[in-house]
Parts: structure tokens; sequence; C-alpha cells
């Protein structure tokens, strides 16, 4: 991923994404999700988790 629209705001990766294992899995899985830090253009710093599902990809979590 390089940038995505969360909560009404544009966000940008600002570092290397993560895959995140799959479902019971402890072998990351990048078709499945990924973990990263990205920045608003107000400044505000967010790490997300994101998984796909289906056809899409949501965000699961963010951690400040």
């Amino acid at each position: 991923p390089a940038r995505m629209i969360y909560g009404q705001r544009r966000w940008r990766v600002t570092d290397t994404p993560t895959p995140l294992p799959s479902d019971g899995s402890r072998t990351p899985d990048a078709s499945r999700g990924w973990r990263f830090q990205a920045t608003d253009d107000d400044g505000i710093t967010l790490v997300f988790d994101v998984f796909r599902e289906r056809e899409h990809w949501h965000v699961h979590r963010t951690y400040s």
C-alpha cells in the first residue's frame, strides 16, 4: 500500500509495510493483511492493521 482513505482523511504510508499472519497462522501472508505506519496531511501518524476481505481491504485496528 502507498496511500489510503480512512476516517475521511488521506493517509500516506511512511514506513515499510509488514505482512500479517493469516488467521491462526504464524506465517506472514501479504495477500491477507498488512501492518504499516501512515501519516495524514495534518501530520497525525498512526499504525494500521489492514486485512483483505473478498475484493476489498478494511482497517481492522489502529494504534497511536
